[in-house]
């Protein structure tokens, strides 16, 4: 619990809150432009994004209970929220913090540079919006 309170304090895109003492269920939230598709078919933006990460009785010994709760169109996170953790989603590792399970979301969830992001992220919106399906959604 310290590690991720000392995580949010040093990030400027990650905060969080939780339920108990000990925490047993987590809301964490990144703060990164991010693209996702709306019921009308057209894509918007968004720049707030939510994660639930409920800790299992078992934990950590079990992974973490994860679910995006934002909608967002990405290749690793599934329309109903489940997050893809690559080789961690079928072969936990209890020594894996829950700071750096975090880590490990934003960086999925981030190119390795503003740079690189910005590059890919306009590459698909080029695409999208020379399909017509852009329009810019509310802060939320």
């Amino acid at each position: 619990y310290e590690a991720i309170r000392k995580l949010a304090r040093e990030s400027t895109i990650f905060s969080f809150d939780s339920v108990r003492d000990p925490p047993v269920l987590y809301r964490f939230v990144f703060r990164g432009l991010g693209v996702w598709k709306m019921k009308t078919g057209e894509i918007a933006l968004r720049d707030i994004h939510e994660v639930a990460v409920e800790l299992p009785a078992a934990y950590p010994r079990l992974i973490p209970n994860l679910s995006w709760k934002t909608p967002v169109f990405h290749p690793n996170i599934s329309s109903s929220g489940v997050v893809c953790l690559g080789g961690y989603g079928t072969h936990w590792v209890p020594s894996l913090t829950l700071d750096e399970l975090c880590e490990r979301i934003a960086a999925e969830f981030h190119a390795d540079t503003p740079e690189a992001y910005r590059a890919s992220l306009a590459s698909l919106l080029t695409y999208f919006d020379d399909l017509g399906l852009i329009r810019t959604a509310s802060r939320s």
